[in-house]
């Protein structure tokens, strides 16, 4: 059985922006283990977009393959499912080759993951 490739063209499958819920649980509730991890993912986060938005300009496919899987799996590790759901519709293209496929849907990506660091930042200004 066969995972249908989604469209890049179309906005991912409607998912949470974020959901903190399981990362609390994981944590046991304690904000300084929580904060940590959130602090880490959005360093790294943002350096993989930047590999991204590198791999896009430079039609390199398996550095953009790379990227956007490393993205997919943090993102989901936080709880960040929209994001991850968007870098696996990158993810799939770029395994594919088609790079012109993911760059139309490169502004829908950043634009989740702009939408999803301002909810962190709430979630860690609400939990400091």
């Amino acid at each position: 059985m066969t995972t249908p490739t989604p469209n890049p063209g179309q906005p991912a499958p409607s998912a949470p922006l974020l959901d903190l819920s399981p990362l609390h649980e994981v944590t046991g509730g304690a904000t300084d283990i929580l904060h940590e991890i959130l602090r880490e993912y959005v360093t790294t986060s943002r350096d993989l977009l930047r590999d991204i938005r590198a791999a896009l300009a430079a039609s390199d496919a398996k550095a953009l393959r790379q990227a956007a899987h490393s993205l997919k799996g943090s993102s989901a590790t936080i709880g960040a499912q929209r994001l991850r759901a968007e870098c696996e519709i990158i993810e799939h293209a770029a395994l594919a080759g088609r790079i012109a496929d993911a760059q139309a849907h490169h502004l829908q990506l950043e634009q989740t993951f702009s939408a999803t660091m301002s909810l962190l930042d709430r979630a860690v200004q609400d939990q400091a």
